[in-house]
């Protein structure tokens, strides 16, 4: 097929009529495929639906995040901290790092504002074993913190000394943060994932490293 499409790519006619019988052939194989897999009752993907009925917006300059509902599109305000950066929903709460600030917030109306024990700046907010999980970057130290929203208080899982240099994200720092413009700019200097064994993979771009956590 391949070597086909190549002999005709200058007909442009001939190019959509063999794009088209291309994608027919394509769907064909997918609805077999679907259809295979539901006779033989396997799952494909399994997409969780939240029952969240708002969107959420962290506002770094301003110190505050919108409140959208998603029926109406009214909208609210709710004060943060010194610039929000990250949300997360974790169970029935929607929290927030406050970025210069250093804490972690609970994002509703008179939410309560948890300070982060350790030296930093925190960068990214995730959710592992029903718990927010922060990272957090000084100028030569990483923290990986977990938060436990039962007992407020929070527990250093790793921590890994490297000299970052400046990792705040504003204007004076143009390699992590820019506003509405494209550039070389990074908007997330270190991920979250869990794997299927539960663990928590934690990537951090800056050193280079990838750090696998488990429960133990």
């Amino acid at each position: 097929m391949v070597l086909f499409i190549h002999r005709l790519w200058g007909d442009n006619d001939v190019m959509v009529e063999v794009q088209r019988v291309a994608l027919f052939y394509a769907s064909i194989v997918f609805l077999w495929y679907t259809h295979n897999s539901a006779l033989h009752n396997t799952v494909l993907k399994l997409v969780k639906l939240g029952v969240n009925i708002n969107l959420y917006v962290a506002n770094l300059d301003s110190g505050n995040i919108s409140i959208i509902d998603k029926k109406s599109f009214n909208m609210r305000e709710i004060k943060a901290g010194e610039k929000p950066l990250r949300l997360c929903r974790c169970e029935d709460k929607i929290y927030v790092i406050n970025h210069m600030g250093n804490s972690l917030q609970e994002v509703e109306e008179g939410g309560r504002v948890y300070r982060i024990p350790f030296e930093g700046l925190p960068d990214n907010l995730f959710v592992w074993e029903e718990k927010p999980v922060i990272t957090s970057h000084s100028g030569k130290e990483l923290f990986v913190v977990q938060f436990d929203p039962e007992k407020e208080r929070f527990a250093l899982l790793h921590r890994m000394e490297y000299p970052y240099g400046d990792t705040r994200f504003d204007t004076r720092n143009v390699s992590f943060y820019l506003r509405g413009q494209f550039g070389d700019a990074l908007f997330s200097i270190t991920n979250g994932k869990t794997d299927k064994d539960g663990r928590l993979w934690v990537t951090d771009f800056l050193s280079g490293k990838l750090f696998i956590l488990d429960d133990d």
